[in-house]
């Protein structure tokens, strides 16, 4: 799950500061936001297309935003608006 992904980060940073080693790779909040996307898409059988419909956004932007093409806090908004999800 979503917290899953929170613990390994926070262990990674735990190791860097205690050996002085940082193998740390940069987790872009965007990553984090589309991993809780993917659960919520799961949850309620929803397609990029159905993100799309309820954001009034095309189903092409959404599927680069969820590959990670497209970054956009406006459309990070809209879809934590439209599944009722914080980002």
């Amino acid at each position: 799950m979503f917290g899953d992904y929170i613990i390994l980060y926070l262990s990674e940073i735990v190791k860097c500061f205690l050996h002085k080693t940082c193998s740390l790779e940069v987790i872009n909040i965007y990553e984090l936001f589309r991993e809780k996307i993917k659960h919520v898409k799961v949850d309620k059988k929803y397609t990029n297309a159905d993100i799309a419909k309820l954001t009034g956004y095309k189903t092409k932007a959404i599927e680069a935003f969820m590959c990670g093409a497209r970054s956009s806090s406006g459309m990070a908004n809209a879809i934590a608006q439209a599944l009722k999800i914080e980002m």
